[in-house]
């Protein structure tokens, strides 16, 4: 069974990914201290330098990721080789269209966010800028483009998962753990948002100024980072529960003796069950948790949306330390 045609090409984001002794922190690293050096000799913020070497290395790991938890569901999908080739190619390659929207609207939502910025209405004036201002207005740039790559990147990703959840699984009430990997998408996908949260301290140390642009880009993300955590768990949840309803149907059914109905169940019966193991049978069925996550899967997304309280605290420590100390 197919399900979309094959894509070609990949986003500027994902590109360096070729390179294969190149793991996502080598990225980071290397993106970091080719940038940021510069940013603290001209004196510029190093928010956005850190910002963008955050969202390419965070990027190129949850395509990775997902690429893993596609292999893992790979058995209880309903498609054929070809058609997973083409569903695991498409995790990390778009159509042209796709990869230069990023860069087209980046110029746009940063000119809404730093609108305020008097560097920037002097630039508007045609008054010659410093080049720390040019350094600064070329990372900030390079972030945005950066950062709505990764989103778009993510939410076709996540689009995709749900697509497969709802039209290409097969649901088996005896062993739900297998779908426990769409939930870890949606879990893993948080990352490239609540990763965000912890530079919001540093461009507020950085400068009081780019508090304000920060706290904007993140208030317009958060949407989606919610909808990143719940589209490909709501689609598989409302599955299980379609079909727990008809095999508990079918059980109440063969309890009151119509045993024609078994052979749509998920039993694999060789011979007729006795009323009693059709009793305890249906009250496991009912026991079924609807919702394909485990408890590591929660633990995981605690552990998660502790990283910015953490940073924020830290932030905040440190203010109080200098303050004391001066």
């Amino acid at each position: 069974m197919n399900s979309i045609k094959r894509p070609n090409y990949k986003p500027f984001v994902l590109m360096i990914n070729d390179i294969s002794w190149l793991s996502p922190i080598k990225i980071f690293f290397i993106i970091l201290f080719l940038t940021v050096p510069i940013s603290i000799w001209l004196k510029t913020p190093t928010a956005s330098p850190i910002q963008l070497a955050y969202s390419i290395s965070i990027t190129i790991y949850i395509v990775k990721k997902h690429e893993y938890y596609l292999d893992l569901l790979k058995p209880v999908l309903t498609l054929d080789e070809d058609a997973f080739i083409i569903e695991k190619q498409t995790l990390s390659h778009f159509s042209k269209r796709f990869i230069f929207g990023g860069i087209i609207l980046a110029p746009a939502f940063f000119l809404f966010v730093n609108w305020r910025s008097t560097q920037l209405q002097e630039l508007f004036a045609g008054n010659i800028t410093s080049y720390s201002f040019i350094w600064s207005l070329l990372m900030a740039i390079l972030s945005w483009i950066a950062i709505l790559q990764s989103l778009t990147v993510v939410l076709s990703n996540i689009i995709q998962f749900k697509r497969l959840g709802k039209n290409f699984t097969k649901i088996n009430l005896l062993d739900t753990d297998t779908l426990n990997p769409y939930s870890m998408v949606g879990l893993s996908t948080t990352l490239i948002i609540i990763g965000s949260y912890t530079i919001v301290p540093i461009a507020y140390l950085d400068s009081v100024r780019l508090l304000r642009p920060a706290l904007v880009s993140l208030v317009i993300t958060l949407p989606l980072v919610i909808y990143f955590l719940l589209a490909p768990i709501l689609a598989l949840h409302n599955k299980i529960k379609i079909a727990k309803s008809i095999e508990f149907k079918i059980l109440t059914k063969a309890i009151k003796g119509d045993y024609n109905e078994l052979k749509h169940s998920h039993l694999n019966l060789s011979k007729l069950p006795k009323q009693i193991d059709l009793i305890l049978y249906r009250n496991f069925i009912e026991k079924v948790d609807e919702w394909p996550i485990d408890n590591r899967g929660s633990l995981r997304l605690a552990l998660y949306f502790l990283i910015p309280i953490l940073a924020w605290v830290s932030s905040s420590l440190i203010d109080r330390i200098i303050d004391f100390a001066l």
